[in-house]
């Protein structure tokens, strides 16, 4: 008698530990409703401050010129040209053209003599700075640095085994010269006009000893596109290294106006990337750094 007590009530002892361990199961796993809300909520807002402070992160890191100190820049530029492509707001951005042109300190270049030196709106050279190696071009005293002389050379006999003669006719300018012109353009037309044709002090590539303006057979400046040799003269510039640095359709990019004649050495490999991509000097600069 005494074993079947003792036997029911250690079987009650087993299943009253059981229907525990279950009951203590199903409220450890159950959370209450009132919680989960909460808690998803909480790991959304974990998510999106990821989003924000992780530069791996968003909707611009997939371009390889992205640059994650231009963040901040890149989304304020996109909310107010949201008709652009992910690749030109990082482009323009990189450029610094999202402000105004001339609306903040320029940039002074720290390597002037370099014979792929970006000088724009945006970067200017040092006040002081003047090419150690200028040559003559033409006969009337127009200079050049050496190289660029020579490829110029080399461009202009090619034109005449084409059938036409090109003259520069304004190569290197100094820092002085550069500020009488703009001085003089500017008390006659106003800033304005002036910013669209001519370069502030400092900002001239023309003060690099790299660029030149040319006339075909007599032909200057708004002239020279009218002449029939214009689209043999602009195929051959590629191969001496030259490119027409403020193309049409650009100005906005530029912030010149079209300048058929104004030409820029850069170097012959550069100039035939520079044409293939069918951008200006200053998006490649952007797109691939200095």
């Amino acid at each position: 008698m005494k074993l079947r007590i003792q036997a029911v009530f250690i079987g009650s002892i087993v299943v009253l530990s059981v229907v525990w361990i279950i009951s203590a199961f199903f409220h450890s796993v159950q959370a209450p409703i009132e919680d989960v809300p909460k808690t998803v909520d909480s790991n959304l807002q974990a998510d999106t401050n990821m989003d924000e402070e992780d530069p791996l992160k968003n909707e611009f890191s997939h371009i390889v010129y992205y640059d994650k100190q231009n963040l901040t820049r890149y989304k304020t530029y996109q909310k107010g040209n949201p008709a652009l492509s992910i690749e030109d707001i990082i482009t323009h951005v990189n450029m610094g053209i999202d402000a105004p042109f001339y609306s903040k300190d320029p940039i002074i270049i720290e390597n002037p003599d370099r014979i792929d030196v970006l000088v724009n709106k945006i970067y200017k050279l040092p006040e002081s700075w003047k090419p150690s190696d200028l040559v003559a071009v033409e006969s009337g005293g127009q200079q050049m640095r050496s190289e660029a002389a020579q490829a110029f050379q080399l461009l202009k006999e090619d034109c005449k085994v084409a059938g036409f003669n090109i003259i520069a006719h304004s190569a290197y300018r100094s820092t002085k010269s550069q500020k009488h012109f703009y001085d003089n353009m500017l008390a006659i037309n106003g800033e304005e006009y002036t910013d669209k044709y001519m370069a502030r002090p400092g900002h001239s590539e023309h003060t690099t000893g790299l660029a030149a303006d040319i006339s075909i057979n007599g032909a200057h400046y708004t002239k020279i596109e009218n002449s029939e040799h214009y689209p043999t003269f602009y195929a051959l510039l590629e191969n001496h290294g030259f490119i027409v640095r403020y193309p049409q359709g650009k100005e906005h990019l530029t912030g010149y106006a079209y300048e058929a004649w104004h030409i820029r050495y850069i170097g012959k490999d550069l100039a035939k990337q520079v044409n293939a991509l069918g951008i200006t000097y200053d998006e490649y600069v952007a797109r691939k750094g200095e």
